[in-house]
């Protein structure tokens, strides 16, 4: 977590676009322990700001970091969005 909060999470925050960036660390799941360290939620205006942030070079040296720290067989990456 250490690696995670200290380093990446600052390259994650300067996404160009990003109007809220939460992070959370997972505790338990109902099968005991969870598939997954913890979820970040990065929040944009609209699909068409996300598609200009993953373009950038700040969300690229944020991705290219990951090596660095994530286990590849337990991570995902989704969007979703606040129904109308």
């Amino acid at each position: 977590m250490g690696y995670w909060i200290e380093h990446n999470q600052p390259l994650a925050r300067a996404v160009p676009g990003v109007k809220r960036f939460e992070w959370f660390e997972a505790l338990v799941a109902p099968e005991g322990e969870p598939p997954f360290d913890g979820v970040v939620e990065m929040w944009f205006e609209t699909l068409a700001d996300v598609q200009t942030a993953i373009q950038s070079p700040e969300a690229k040296k944020a991705e290219e970091d990951l090596v660095n720290f994530v286990d590849f067989s337990r991570y995902t990456v989704f969007l979703t969005r606040i129904p109308d």
